[in-house]
């Protein structure tokens, strides 16, 4: 991002301009997880915070992609909606910018994995592809723990054994968290394939 130039008089306005740009961008950054922080607070209080029309600025930062992609899923409605579906494929195109970035990024497949079940569906291909992505690279995601585990158990039948084996170390460090995140863990096993392997493995490890 900064630029430097080999003449000695041109430096601190070179510097000027480069920290100007910095401080613009993370001033940007700073709106965009604001802006989905409250969107955050309000969905816990059970409140449908008010939609908002937003536009993908295509060069922000990897950050700002990610969070203004994050907020146009959580919005809500139904994908066979026109409007909805025009606000979830400009979401999925600003994490697809993002991955082509980062692809390393385990959060970035978090939200494409989200993404893609907001379009497609529970048993997307692409949804389920992106949430075994999201476990290769990043084993545990306290933040995303509790929607990873969900989708992942009710998706289990398509999923390889290395991510199934990833969700169930995840879902048993999620779990040991405190009560709520236990009894919430085995809330959303129960009734799927993934209530057996989970409940050995919770045995095996609390009786070490």
């Amino acid at each position: 991002m900064n630029r430097w130039t080999g003449i000695a008089a041109a430096c601190a306005a070179a510097l000027m301009v480069a920290g100007g740009l910095a401080v613009q961008r993370e001033a940007v950054i700073a709106a965009s997880v604001e802006r989905l922080e409250r969107q955050a607070a309000a969905l816990r209080a059970e409140v449908r915070p008010p939609r908002r029309t937003l536009r993908i600025d295509k060069d922000a930062s990897p950050r700002t992609l990610l969070a203004d992609a994050l907020f146009l899923a959580r919005q809500g409605g139904d994908a066979r909606d026109p409007h909805r579906r025009a606000e979830l494929l400009a979401a999925d195109e600003a994490v697809g910018a993002v991955i082509a970035r980062r692809p390393q990024w385990g959060e970035a497949w978090v939200v494409r994995s989200l993404v893609r079940t907001e379009l497609g569906g529970a048993n997307d291909p692409q949804a389920t592809a992106a949430l075994e992505k999201s476990y290769a690279l990043a084993p545990f995601l306290r933040d995303a723990a509790e929607w990873r585990i969900s989708r992942a158990f009710a998706a289990w039948s398509y999923l390889d054994p290395y991510a199934r084996q990833r969700v169930i170390n995840e879902a048993v460090i999620y779990a040991q968290l405190n009560g709520a995140a236990r009894i919430r863990t085995f809330e959303l096993a129960r009734g799927t394939a993934a209530y057996v392997p989970l409940s050995v493995a919770w045995h095996a490890r609390t009786q070490r």
